[in-house]
């Protein structure tokens, strides 16, 4: 068995990056004498982009044979978590180091950092906690403040959770993504976090680190986002009751009088912009009273309270809170789309936004939703179908969910690129970027992989 198996998510990524990360994940084996498979799980890059990358990884394998490509399949996006499932199903090792193929500044001390622990027994997961960041959209407006909401002992040690970097004892990894429960879009990466933290008895070590990211996505895209990890975490809350109103408030409570960061930023965030929502343990559960009465009457009345302060102080980051959180969590739980108005941003503006100024306002923002369904639904009927059945904006509906299912244990997973002729590579990559419906995509792919 390897020691390490390190797994790079890729989508269109830069090929320059990639083969300067390939040699250092080379050099870090080597300079610690350990064995390894370094495995490049491709999302279905464009034919130009799979067939630089496939030369690169040629030429790097003249002096070793450890690096692969696999694409992908069955053909779908997002397929992050599906593609590391794929992978750990064909290669075995000790511990799995999962880095996304997007970042830039990775070097030894951080390579350390990330697997030294594993190698030395002190932890079983390790994860680096991003520092100096401002942004940080999914992080600061859905996963951390579901996390201080539903999972408080996690985010104690898991302070950015989204890092796109992870190593992971494979076991642990193994049990996980081979769940029949396992969310193969975005919200995987937060099962990761949570049923790992758990099934690792809390074995968790965090360093420090800054990240710098070769691009910025939209806004719109980030929604989708939102969408699957929201919806993974609300069903990992209903795996471990932690939905429950008491609970949540107390919670919410607890984070507002020992979180003296979040509090004072977002206090002082509401005086420079003279905004005043709540400020103290009174304020907090007389605004949280108002706000659940009022939305039995319509439940969009949160939304409306924040949309006026948007509209008289044109606050950006109000708005994306709104896109992010709120009309995330209102189709998830009351299945109701909210027409919010999207306003995309250049990389440098999204660069300076100050979430983390009103992080604490979207753990009251899922409080009040969260609390307000659980007013109103029969616990009895919730279940893994429940979460997986909703509308998404996510091509994977519930029903090619099960399809895809079928489908996969009859034969097709990810496949190697280098064991693909160049004439066939091109006719699956063809297809796999087609707009064709992902059950007749997967099997014009598996026809042309098995054919002759």
């Amino acid at each position: 068995m390897k020691d390490l198996l390190f797994i790079i998510p890729n989508l269109n990524e830069n090929n320059s990056v990639i083969k300067k990360n390939l040699l250092r994940y080379l050099a870090f084996v080597k300079n610690n004498k350990l064995t390894s498979h370094i495995i490049i799980s491709d999302g279905g890059s464009s034919q130009k982009k799979i067939l630089s990358l496939k030369k690169i990884v040629n030429e790097i394998n003249l002096k070793t044979d450890l690096i692969k490509i696999y694409l992908c399949l069955p053909a779908m996006r997002p397929n992050k978590n599906l593609g590391i499932l794929n992978i750990i199903e064909k290669f075995k090792a000790k511990y799995v180091v999962i880095i996304d193929a997007d970042w830039v500044n990775i070097n030894n001390s951080t390579l350390n950092k990330l697997i030294l622990p594993l190698l030395k027994n002190k932890a079983k997961i390790v994860l680096p906690n991003i520092i100096k960041k401002k942004s940080a959209r999914i992080n600061r407006l859905i996963i951390s403040p579901l996390l201080r909401l539903l999972f408080p002992e996690i985010s104690r040690k898991i302070i950015f959770p989204l890092s796109g970097m992870i190593s992971i004892d494979y076991d642990i990894l193994k049990k996980i993504a081979g769940a029949e429960d396992y969310f193969w879009d975005w919200g995987g990466e937060a099962q990761i976090i949570i049923r790992g933290y758990n099934y690792s008895n809390g074995k968790v070590k965090t360093f420090n680190v800054t990240k710098i990211e070769s691009k910025k996505r939209k806004l719109s895209s980030k929604m989708k986002d939102a969408f699957q990890i929201t919806r993974s975490i609300l069903y990992e809350a209903f795996v471990f009751n932690r939905l429950d109103q008491e609970y949540l408030l107390d919670n919410f409570i607890k984070l507002w009088q020992s979180n003296s960061l979040l509090r004072k930023l977002f206090i002082n965030w509401q005086e420079k912009n003279k905004i005043f929502l709540f400020k103290d343990k009174h304020s907090i559960i007389k605004f949280y009273s108002d706000n659940l009465l009022n939305f039995k009457q319509e439940n969009t009345y949160y939304y409306k309270t924040l949309n006026q302060i948007y509209k008289k102080t044109k606050i950006y980051e109000l708005l994306v809170l709104a896109n992010i959180s709120i009309t995330t969590i209102s189709k998830i739980l009351f299945n109701k789309k909210i027409n919010c108005q999207i306003v995309e941003v250049g990389p440098k503006k999204i660069n300076n936004l100050k979430l983390i100024d009103i992080s604490i306002l979207s753990d009251f923002t899922f409080l009040i939703y969260i609390s307000s369904w659980l007013n109103q639904i029969n616990m009895t009927k919730i279940n893994f179908n429940f979460f997986i059945n909703i509308l998404s904006i996510n091509e994977t509906d519930y029903i090619e969910y099960q399809r895809l299912q079928k489908f996969r244990k009859n034969g097709l997973s990810s496949v190697d690129i280098n064991s693909l002729q160049l004439p066939k590579l091109r006719q699956v990559l063809r297809i796999y970027n087609s707009n064709t419906d992902i059950i007749n995509k997967n099997k014009y792919i598996k026809h042309i992989i098995w054919k002759g």
